[in-house]
C-alpha cells in the first residue's frame, strides 16, 4: 500500500511492524525515507530504518538491498563518530566494486528507488552531498555563526576529507571518458569544420569537459569556504576547521593538472561559457595556491574576455539561450569578486573596489540588473554579487560602503535579504580606528540613506552595546551622505533624498544621545532644504494641487524634529546660543509649513513642559495660543486635550506624591467633561455652515473623535470603569464611529474598562460586584468580538492588545467566580462563561511565536466549546512546536534507545523494578507486536500490551508518588537524581500522549472540512504506529488505500481486500453510537467503493436497495433540523464531510446501473457560504438567499426562481 507521507514522517510510520504487504510502491518510499534521514546526518534513525527494510521482504529488483546499505555506508563513512566511520568504510570497500558494476551493467535503467540513491550511473550525487554537508554550516552568503560546537567542527573536518575523495573519484572517471574519447577528437582535424560530424564531435568534447570539471568545481565551493574562513569556525571548546587536506589537496590537483586544464580551457572553453567559469574559478584558486605557471594577469584573464564576463550576448539570437548566457556572466562577476576576497591581498581587494565599480558602471544601462529581478536565479545572483561586493569593502576597512551594500540587498527584499542583515549586523572587516573620528567621503546619497535606514532598523532589535555600535554606523554612513548632496555628480538626487537623509542624520545623531549634533545637523538640513523654496516655488509641493509630495513629507518630518531637539536641547542649556539657534529653526520652519513655525513651534515647547511633568504650565501656554492663533481653534483644543490626559495618568499614579492629587483628577475630569460637551456644541454648529472644504470637514471629525475619547479616558483614569461599561454597551454600537480609528480607540478603551474592572474585584475579593458587573463585562465581550474584526486592518488598527487584554479580564474573571462561587452561588455560573470568552478572543490572536502550553490551552478549550474550526488552527501551531523537540522526535524514531536508559537511574531497587516494566511495557512495542495486537481475537491473551501514552502518564504519575513514599530510605542524592529522570520522562510522555490526540483531533477535523489530504497521513501513521484496532484511526487508513486505488497506484488485490475488511469491521464496531455517524457512514462507504476496485458489484447493489428500501441513506442519518425558512422538502447536510459522503455514496451508484439513488447533493451559497442540501433526486432546483429577521442575518433554502412547483 503506498502511504503518502513527507519523507521524514514515512520514516517514523514505516517499520518491522508495517501492516501491509511489501510491494514496489512501498519500497521506493521506504528508500525515500531512508535517504531523507541520511541526508539530514539521522544515523541512529537511518540505521533502524534501514534494519526495518531489510525484514520487510521487498522485491529486491535492481539490487536494492545492496544499495541501501552502500548509501548508508557512503553517507556515514565521513559523517559517524569512530569507531563506526570504520565499519561504514568497511562496508564501503567491500560493496563498491558491486555497485559499480551494477551501474555500468543497468546502462541508465536502473529502478527509480534505485536510481535515486545512485544516480544512475552518472552525476555528482554524493559529492554534491558532502558539499552541501559543508556548507550547511559555512555558509558561503553568511557570516559564521555565534556558537559552534565541537561535534560541528568534526563534522565539517570529517565531510571535507569526504569532498575530497569523492572529487577525486568523479574527477578521475571523468578523466577515463576523455581519453576514451581522444582518438574522436583526433579524427575531427580531418572532418570540414562546419560539418556536422565535426560540431557533434567537438560539443561532446566540451560536454566531457564540464562533466571532469564539475566535480572540481564542486568542491572548491565546500574548499574554498575552507581555506578561507577556517579560523572564524573555531569551536567554543577550541576545536578547528583543519585547513591542511583542502589546501594539500587544491595545491597537489591544481599543480599535477594545469597543463591538462590549460589546453582544455584553449580548445573549448570558447564553446561554452559554463566551461569558461569553471575554468575562471579553478584558476584563480591556482594562484591563491602558487601553482606555479599561474600568474594574477592569467587568473584575471580568464574572467575579463570574450568567452565570460565580455562575452557578445547579441550572437545569441534565441532569448532563452541569450537569457541563460547572461546569468552565466553574472555569475563570473561573482565568481571573479570571490577571488579578489579570497585572495586577501591590499591589491586585490582594491582590484575588486575597482572591478565593483566597472560592474555598477555596466549595470547602468542593463534593465536585467535588478536585486528585485522577477528571474528568481538572476536575483539569487545578483544578490550574492552586491554581497560579495560589501564584504569586499568591509575587508578594505570601509564598513560604511559595505553597509550601504548590505543595505540595498535588504531593500530590494532580495532572496537574500535574511544573509545581507546578518553581514550587516556581524561587524565583519576591519574598521580603520575609530570609524566617527575618520575624514568623511562624499558617497551616492541614495545609497547612504538606505544603508541608514537599515541600521537603524536593525537596532531596534538589538541589544544595547550593538544598538549603539548600529546607530554609529547609521551616522557614519548618513555624514558621508550629507557630504555627497554637495557634490555636483549627486545634483539630480538632492529634491529626492536630501530631506531624509538630513532626517536620519539628525534622528540616528539623537539615539547616540548626541543633542547639540542632532539639532545642528538638524538645522543645517533646514537651512539647505529651505534655500530651495520661495514664495513661488516649492519643490516638495504638487505644482497642480499644493500637495506635499512623499519626499516633502520628510521636509515636514524634519521640521517637526528639529523643533523637538533644540526645544530638548533648550532644557538643560539655557543661552543666547541655544535662544538663537530656536528662533532661526522656528523661522525656517515657519517658511515650511506656518502651523509649524508658529502654532508649531509652541507645541513643541507645550511638548518639553510635559516632559517636565509641567503639565499646568503646558495648559496655560496652550490657552494662550488659542487667543493668538484663532484659526486653529480645533488643534489647539485637541493638543489640551491630550496634555489633561497625560497630565489625569500623572495624577492617577500619583508620581509626584501629592495629597491633593485625588481632587485635582475629579477637577480635571469635571473640566474635560464640560469642555467637550461645549465643543461639541461649536462642532455642531461648524458642521452646518455651507461650502465646507474636505479639510475642514475631517478637522471636525477629528475633533469630534477628541471629544468621545477625552471623556471615555479620563472615566477610565478615574476609576470610573462600571460607566465607561455603561456608555460603550450595546447602545453606543448600534450606530458605531464610521471613523476606524476612533471604533478602534473605543474597543481598547472598553478592553481597559473590563480588565482593570476584573482587577480591582480580584483585589477586593467582592463577590457580589464579580455577579453584578458580570452582565455589562459579558456584553463587553460579545462586543468586542463582533467589532473588532469590522474595525481591525492590521495597520492603522491593530487590537491584538486589547484582544488580550480582554481575554486576560476574562480569564481572571473565571479563576475568581471559581474562587468566590462558596460565598456567592451565583458565581458559578460565571466559571465556564469567562472561560469560554477567553478562549474565543486570545484564540484567534495567537500564532507560532505564542507560548505552546498556551496554543494547546485554548485549543483544548476551544475544541471542547464545539469551535474545531478555531482548535484545529491551534493545534496545528502546537504540532509545528512538538516537531521541534528533540526528545520527542528522537523518542518518535527509535523509542527503546530513548527509554531503556532510564532503567538505570529508576529500576535500580527491586521495589521499583516491577512499576519499572510496567511503565516501560506502555511506552515501547516489541517489533512484529502491532501486528499481532491487530489480528487477536482477545488481546489480554497477549504477552504484551500495547503502546498507550494516555495510560502512561497515570504510570508516570504512580512512579513519583512511589519514589516519595521512599525518599525516607533512599540516599538524598538517590532520591534526587530519580525525581529529575522521572520528572523529565514526565514531560516526554506528556509530549506523546498530546501528540496523539491532537493528532488524532486533526485527522478528524481535516476529514470533516473536506481536506482528507492532510488527514490521510496522520490517520495512517496513528494506524500503522500506534493502534490498528481504534476505530478513527482504521476509517483514515483506509482512506489512505482508497486514495492510492483512486489514482492509479499498484496496488495488490489482497492489500486491497485486507482494508475492505478492516473497513466493515470498523462500520460493525460503531453501528449503534451516535457519537460516530461519521465513522460508521465513511467505514461503510469504504465498503462498497472498495467493492469496486474489486469488482464485487453484486454484492454492492443488495446493500444499496436495502439501504433505500429502508430509508437508511447519508441523506436520512447526516442532516441537520429543520432550518426556520427552509422548504420541507431540502434538508440541509450536517457539516462539509456529510455532503462529501453522500456524493461519494451516489458516485458508487454508477457501477450498478440497475439501481438509481433515490436523492441527490445541491451545492448552494448565500453570502460568501457554502449551504449544501438533500433533495429529491427527480426535484427542481433550489436555491439559497441571505434575509434579515429581527437584525439578524439568516440563509433559507427555497426553490430556485422559475422552477416547476
Amino acid at each position: 500500500m503506498l502511504r503518502k507521507l513527507t519523507p521524514t514522517v514515512l520514516a517514523l510510520a514505516i517499520g518491522a511492524s508495517s501492516l501491509s504487504a511489501a510491494s514496489l510502491a512501498e519500497r521506493g518510499e521506504h528508500i525515500e525515507a531512508i535517504k531523507a534521514l541520511a541526508d539530514r546526518g539521522l544515523r541512529l534513525p537511518a540505521e533502524r530504518q534501514a534494519a526495518a527494510y531489510n525484514k520487510a521482504g521487498y522485491p529486491d529488483d535492481g539490487q536494492a538491498k545492496a544499495a541501501v546499505e552502500f548509501y548508508m555506508a557512503d553517507v556515514f563513512r565521513s559523517a559517524a563518530p569512530s569507531p563506526q566511520d570504520k565499519e561504514y568504510e568497511a562496508a564501503y570497500a567491500r560493496l563498491q566494486p558491486t555497485i559499480e558494476k551494477l551501474v555500468d551493467s543497468a546502462g541508465g535503467k536502473l529502478p527509480d528507488d534505485v536510481k535515486l540513491l545512485l544516480g544512475g550511473g552518472g552525476g555528482n550525487s554524493t559529492l554534491l552531498r558532502l558539499v552541501n554537508d559543508v556548507l550547511r554550516w559555512m555558509d558561503p552568503d553568511q557570516p559564521p555563526p555565534l556558537v559552534m560546537t565541537d561535534e560541528k567542527v568534526e563534522q565539517i573536518n570529517r565531510s571535507v576529507k569526504g569532498v575530497i575523495e569523492s572529487c577525486k573519484k568523479d574527477y578521475a572517471v571523468a578523466k577515463k571518458k576523455i581519453e576514451a574519447h581522444a582518438a574522436k577528437e583526433e579524427e575531427v582535424w580531418n572532418l570540414p569544420e562546419d560539418s556536422p560530424e565535426a560540431m557533434k564531435i567537438n560539443m561532446n568534447a566540451v560536454d566531457l569537459r564540464l562533466d571532469a570539471m564539475r566535480p572540481l568545481y564542486f568542491a572548491h565551493l565546500a574548499l574554498r569556504e575552507v581555506v578561507s574562513r577556517h579560523a572564524a569556525f573555531t569551536s567554543d571548546g577550541g576545536r578547528k576547521v583543519d585547513p591542511t587536506p583542502a589546501n594539500d589537496f587544491l595545491r597537489a590537483t591544481l599543480s599535477s593538472e594545469r597543463e591538462m586544464l590549460e589546453k582544455w580551457d584553449y580548445e573549448f572553453s570558447d564553446y561554452h561559457p559554463q566551461l569558461k567559469l569553471f575554468m575562471a574559478i579553478i584558476f584563480g584558486e591556482a594562484l591563491r595556491q602558487g601553482v606555479t605557471g599561474v600568474s594574477a594577469e592569467d587568473a584575471q584573464g580568464h574572467f575579463f574576455n570574450q568567452a565570460l564576463i565580455d562575452r557578445d550576448l547579441s550572437m545569441y539570437k534565441d532569448g532563452k539561450v541569450r537569457d541563460s548566457v547572461a546569468k552565466i556572466t553574472l555569475k563570473g562577476w561573482a565568481g571573479l569578486l570571490r577571488w579578489q576576497l579570497d585572495m586577501n591581498t591590499q591589491k586585490s581587494l582594491e582590484r575588486g573596489a575597482d572591478q565593483w565599480r566597472d560592474f555598477q558602471n555596466r549595470a547602468k544601462n542593463d534593465r536585467t540588473i535588478s536585486l528585485s529581478s522577477p528571474d528568481a536565479e538572476r536575483q539569487r545572483t545578483l544578490g550574492e554579487i552586491w554581497i560579495l561586493a560589501g564584504r569586499l569593502f568591509a575587508a578594505r576597512g570601509d564598513q560604511s560602503t559595505a553597509g550601504n551594500l548590505f543595505s540595498e540587498v535588504i531593500a530590494a527584499r532580495n532572496v537574500h535579504a535574511f544573509n545581507a542583515r546578518k553581514w550587516l549586523t556581524s561587524g565583519s572587516g576591519t574598521p580603520r580606528g575609530d570609524e566617527w573620528a575618520q575624514h568623511p567621503i562624499a558617497v551616492d546619497p541614495t545609497s547612504a540613506l538606505t544603508g541608514g535606514k537599515a541600521y537603524m532598523s536593525e537596532a531596534r532589535n538589538a541589544n544595547p552595546k550593538q544598538q549603539r555600535a548600529l546607530y554609529l554606523k547609521a551616522a557614519v554612513g548618513l555624514r558621508s551622505g550629507v557630504l555627497g548632496l554637495t557634490a555636483s555628480a549627486y545634483e539630480d538626487q538632492f529634491v529626492d533624498t536630501a530631506p531624509a537623509v538630513y532626517y536620519f542624520y539628525a534622528l540616528a545623531l539623537s539615539k547616540l544621545d548626541m543633542p547639540y549634533h542632532a539639532a545642528i545637523a538638524a538645522h543645517d538640513g533646514l537651512r539647505a532644504v529651505t534655500a530651495r523654496i520661495t514664495d513661488k516655488s516649492n519643490p516638495w509641493k504638487d505644482a497642480k494641487s499644493g500637495e506635499w509630495t512623499q519626499a516633502g513629507g520628510m521636509v515636514r518630518n524634519l521640521a517637526q524634529n528639529s523643533l523637538a531637539y533644540i526645544s530638548q536641547l533648550r532644557s538643560f542649556t539655557k543661552g543666547n546660543g541655544t535662544d538663537k539657534l530656536f528662533a532661526e529653526i522656528a523661522k525656517m520652519a515657519d517658511q515650511i509649513d506656518p502651523e509649524l513655525g508658529g502654532i508649531g513651534a509652541t507645541f513643541t515647547q507645550a511638548d518639553q513642559l510635559v516632559q517636565d511633568d509641567k503639565f499646568e504650565d503646558a495648559i496655560a501656554m496652550l490657552r494662550e495660543s488659542g487667543q493668538k492663533f484663532p484659526d486653529h481653534f480645533y488643534k489647539v483644543f485637541g493638543k489640551i486635550t491630550n496634555v489633561r490626559l497625560l497630565f489625569a495618568t500623572f495624577l492617577k499614579d500619583n508620581k509626584a506624591k501629592s495629597k491633593d492629587a485625588p481632587e485635582k483628577l475629579a477637577k480635571l475630569i469635571d473640566d474635560v467633561q464640560r469642555t467637550t460637551e461645549a465643543v461639541e456644541k461649536k462642532i455642531e454648529s461648524d458642521a452646518a455652515k455651507p461650502d465646507l472644504s474636505d479639510a475642514q470637514r475631517k478637522e471636525l471629525d477629528n475633533a469630534k473623535k477628541t471629544c468621545t475619547s477625552a471623556r471615555i479616558s479620563l472615566l477610565i483614569n478615574g476609576g470610573r470603569y462600571e460607566d465607561v461599561l455603561t456608555q460603550l454597551g450595546a447602545e453606543f454600537w448600534k450606530k458605531p464611529p464610521t471613523d476606524r480609528g476612533l471604533a478602534g480607540q473605543m474597543l481598547k478603551y472598553l478592553s481597559q474598562a473590563v480588565l482593570e474592572s476584573q482587577k480591582d474585584i480580584e483585589k477586593s475579593q467582592d463577590a457580589a460586584k464579580l455577579v453584578a458587573l458580570w452582565p455589562l463585562c459579558s456584553e463587553a465581550g460579545v462586543i468586542f468580538k463582533k467589532q473588532a474584526p469590522k474595525v481591525e486592518d492590521g495597520d492603522t488598527v491593530n487590537l491584538k492588545n486589547a484582544a488580550v487584554r480582554m481575554a486576560a479580564a476574562f480569564r481572571m474573571a473565571s479563576i475568581q467566580a471559581a474562587k468566590l462561587a462558596a460565598k456567592e452561588p451565583k458565581a458559578a455560573d460565571i466559571v465556564d462563561d469567562a472561560r469560554r470568552m477567553f478562549a474565543e478572543l486570545l484564540g484567534p490572536r495567537l500564532d507560532e511565536k505564542s507560548d505552546p502550553k498556551q496554543i494547546r490551552s485554548i485549543a483544548d478549550t476551544l475544541w471542547s466549546l464545539g469551535d474545531k474550526a478555531g482548535g484545529a488552527r491551534l493545534y496545528e501551531l502546537y504540532k509545528v512546536s512538538l516537531d521541534k523537540q528533540p526528545d520527542l522526535q528522537a523518542y518518535l524514531a527509535n523509542p527503546a534507545a530513548v527509554i531503556d536508559p532510564y532503567a538505570a537511574i529508576l529500576a535500580n531497587r527491586s521495589e521499583f523494578k516491577k512499576p519499572w516494566d510496567e511503565l516501560r511495557d506502555l511506552l515501547i512495542d516489541a517489533d512484529g507486536f502491532l501486528l499481532a495486537f491487530r489480528d487477536a481475537e482477545n488481546v489480554r491473551d497477549l504477552k504484551e500490551k500495547k503502546r498507550d501514552f494516555p495510560a502512561a502518564v497515570d504510570k508516570v504519575d504512580a512512579f513519583m508518588k512511589l519514589i516519595e513514599s521512599q525518599k525516607t530510605i533512599l540516599a538524598p542524592d538517590q532520591a534526587k537524581t530519580m525525581m529529575e529522570a522521572i520528572g523529565k520522562l514526565d514531560e516526554l510522555v506528556d509530549m506523546l500522549a498530546t501528540n496523539i490526540s491532537v493528532s488524532e483531533r486533526l485527522a478528524n477535523y481535516y476529514l470533516s472540512s473536506g481536506q482528507a489530504v492532510k488527514a490521510i497521513p496522520l490517520g495512517q501513521w496513528l494506524f500503522n504506529d500506534y493502534n490498528p484496532r481504534d476505530p478513527e484511526y482504521a476509517k483514515i487508513y483506509v482512506e489512505g488505500v482508497l486514495d492510492a486505488v483512486k489514482k492509479g497506484t499498484e496496488i495488490e488485490p489482497k492489500v486491497v481486500a485486507v482494508a475492505r475488511e478492516i473497513a466493515g469491521k470498523n462500520a460493525a464496531a460503531v453501528a449503534r453510537s451516535a457519537e460516530q455517524r461519521d465513522t460508521y457512514w465513511m467505514s461503510y462507504i469504504q465498503v462498497l467503493e472498495l467493492s469496486v476496485a474489486l469488482k464485487d458489484t453484486v454484492e454492492i447493489q443488495k446493500n444499496l436497495e436495502y439501504l433505500q428500501r429502508n430509508k437508511s441513506t447519508p441523506r436520512d442519518d447526516l442532516i441537520l433540523p429543520p432550518q426556520p425558512g427552509d422548504d420541507p422538502g431540502v434538508r440541509r447536510a450536517r457539516d462539509p464531510l456529510a455532503a462529501d459522503l453522500a456524493e461519494r455514496y451516489l458516485r458508487v451508484f454508477e457501477h450498478v446501473p440497475a439501481i438509481k439513488p433515490v436523492f441527490r447533493v445541491d451545492r448552494l451559497t448565500a453570502g460568501g457560504k457554502a449551504v449544501p442540501v438533500f433533495v429529491d433526486a427527480d426535484a427542481a432546483a433550489f436555491a439559497a438567499s441571505l434575509e434579515v429577521v429581527d437584525g439578524d442575518e439568516r440563509i433559507i433554502v427555497v426553490p430556485a426562481a422559475g422552477a416547476a412547483p
